[in-house]
């Protein structure tokens, strides 16, 4: 696992680091699925059983295939991805060399287009950003750009469900979006709150791993469960609604016959309008 280390102002965070007092490390992270990561702390810092206080987040790397400024204006780069943006999600734009300022914009649902940025302070600022097909973006300083070369991260992120800590240095992260097969991605983090509820800082920022061209798809598993499911209900469904039937042409249509007959068509249509809403 490559550890990249990067300035914490790369995305927004909410964790105030100066309350802690040592600093620990993720020491391994294994790709269990495509939903599930698995990730070891250095043997120092003992996590809680359960949910995990942290600012930790999973992003994908949709890799910067080429920058380059505008000939014509001095003030603007351009950005190539190598995987599109996607209407909702988040993003942060990191400029890692020759024009180290950051920002964060959350894709519409018509991608293309502007998006102002409303974090600014630095001494080089990013204005504005403008998309103009999901894998181009024109990035707009507030001052002329010297250099000639430039190196930007733009990152994704997925949302997780879970963080859960097992007792000792592991945890689990389950994820609400699928990772994809053969890609990058990191995790960014810089604290995690022990088992004491003491806050440590991570020794790095950054964190990348890579999934493999075989992932799991755990995604799927759950809609073919879920299908199965349906298909079970729909069948216990029909079997009350046909010993109903059979019920009301036996012979004996007595009181006692008809109000079993009328009990069982309730518990079947009890079950048709749950299944429908």
């Amino acid at each position: 696992m490559r550890k990249t280390k990067i300035l914490l102002s790369a995305v927004t965070l909410s964790a105030v680091l100066t309350s802690a007092t040592w600093a620990a490390d993720l020491e391994n992270i294994k790709v269990l699925d495509n939903g599930n990561i698995e990730v070891t702390t250095t043997s120092d810092l003992t996590l809680p059983k359960g949910e995990i206080v942290s600012d930790m987040k999973v992003l994908k790397d949709l890799n910067v295939t080429l920058a380059y400024k505008d000939p014509e204006n001095a003030k603007k780069v351009i950005l190539n991805l190598e995987f599109p943006l996607e209407k909702g999600k988040s993003y942060s734009i990191i400029g890692v060399d020759g024009a180290e300022a950051n920002m964060n914009f959350k894709a519409k649902d018509e991608i293309n287009g502007e998006y102002k940025n409303s974090e600014k302070g630095g001494k080089l600022n990013i204005e504005k950003i403008n998309v103009t097909d999901s894998k181009t973006i024109e990035i707009y300083y507030d001052t002329e750009l010297k250099a000639e070369e430039f190196v930007y991260r733009v990152l994704g992120e997925l949302e997780t469900k879970t963080r859960i800590g097992d007792g000792k240095n592991g945890l689990n992260i389950s994820l609400k979006n699928a990772l994809e097969p053969s890609s990058s991605y990191m995790i960014l983090s810089n604290s995690i709150n022990d088992a004491k509820g003491e806050e440590v800082i991570l020794k790095e920022s950054l964190y990348d791993f890579k999934t493999e061209a075989d992932l799991k798809n755990v995604f799927e598993e759950t809609k073919v469960e879920n299908k199965k499911e349906e298909e079970t209900e729909k069948k216990g469904t029909g079997n009350l609604e046909e010993v109903a039937m059979n019920s009301a042409k036996t012979p004996e249509t007595g009181p006692v016959t008809w109000i079993l007959v009328i009990a069982t068509m309730m518990i079947a249509g009890v079950i048709v309008i749950g299944r429908t809403r």
